[in-house]
């Protein structure tokens, strides 16, 4: 599960990549109508955002700055269809193109390790450095 902050904005690309994307089978397509149902913004957003289409065109006037923004709670089933649905998204607007490769990276992205901290650094008069290559040992000499 992961909690995805998406603007007006990027709710109303993502709402309409979801809807044109071509899924292979019903069993898939349930699982963009989920994220078409969590996305698409609700009557009230509509009618106070002023919201309207026409010809895929998207009109709007937000009451304030922010309005719309929303964190959406994904299972992991969601990151990786949404992340599918926006990679096979044609024709990319090149002004969208930023934010849409961060979102599938963060949708694809698995949690890693921690990495182990660097040891701490010796202050330079903290006494002699040991040697990195000891002395070879000698060898017994054969008789």
């Amino acid at each position: 599960m992961q909690s995805i902050p998406l603007t007006y904005y990027q709710r109303l690309i993502l709402w309409n990549i979801c809807g044109s994307h071509a899924a292979p089978s019903l069993r898939e397509a349930a699982i963009f109508l989920r994220l078409i149902d969590k996305l698409r913004l609700s009557d009230t957003e509509s009618r106070e955002s002023q919201f309207s289409t026409d010809n895929n065109r998207f009109a709007w006037k937000l009451p304030k700055a922010g309005y719309g923004d929303k964190v959406f709670e994904l299972e992991d089933s969601d990151c990786v269809a949404l992340a599918s649905a926006i990679d096979a998204s044609t024709p990319v607007r090149v002004v969208d193109a930023d934010w849409l490769e961060k979102l599938v990276t963060r949708l694809l992205n698995t949690p890693k390790p921690d990495p182990k901290p660097d040891p701490p650094a010796q202050p330079l008069n903290a006494g002699p450095i040991p040697p990195t290559n000891p002395a070879p040992h000698k060898r017994a000499q054969a008789k």
